[in-house]
């Protein structure tokens, strides 16, 4: 009973992660001009490198939340978003370090602006979720326990 409702929890917090990595990158894929205007409050990137990352980010972002929710390449999946999100934490702590003065953060496009300390705290969540996601094997629902079952049954 235990494992059952194990596997259905990690399923919605696989389904969470993906959603939210799809929903931030269709809300950016709107608003690219601002999302790179977003980047450049940083200070970390080059205005050449601002554009093709604020180009390059909700696809990668979509992409991951796809694959995340269908359960394609799981644990790869999983850790690019991982990778996303301590690039985003890396980025706001930095932030704070050199008294950048940002306050609203458009992490989810401008549908839904957040303090910066909201997306700081949304990111750790997300950076939590990434661990547990990656500790846990059981898939249940996913292509990858689909293809993995056809596997084992077709030797």
């Amino acid at each position: 009973m235990r494992s059952l409702f194990l596997s259905y929890l990690f399923l919605f917090f696989r389904l969470l992660y993906g959603v939210i990595f799809v929903f931030a990158g269709i809300q950016k894929v709107k608003y690219i001009r601002t999302l790179i205007w977003e980047i450049n409050q940083y200070h970390l990137l080059s205005q050449e490198l601002a554009i093709i990352y604020g180009n390059i980010l909700p696809i990668i972002e979509i992409a991951v939340g796809v694959f995340v929710i269908l359960g394609i390449a799981t644990k790869l999946s999983v850790t690019g978003g991982g990778i996303l999100l301590l690039n985003f934490t890396f980025a706001k702590v930095s932030a704070l370090f050199r008294d950048l003065k940002i306050e609203v953060c458009h992490c989810f496009g401008i549908a839904m602006p957040l303090l910066f300390v909201q997306s700081l705290v949304i990111d750790w969540i997300m950076l939590l979720l990434t661990i547990l996601l990656l500790i846990r094997d059981n898939n249940i629902f996913s292509l990858d326990n689909i293809l993995n079952q056809n596997r084992t049954h077709g030797q």
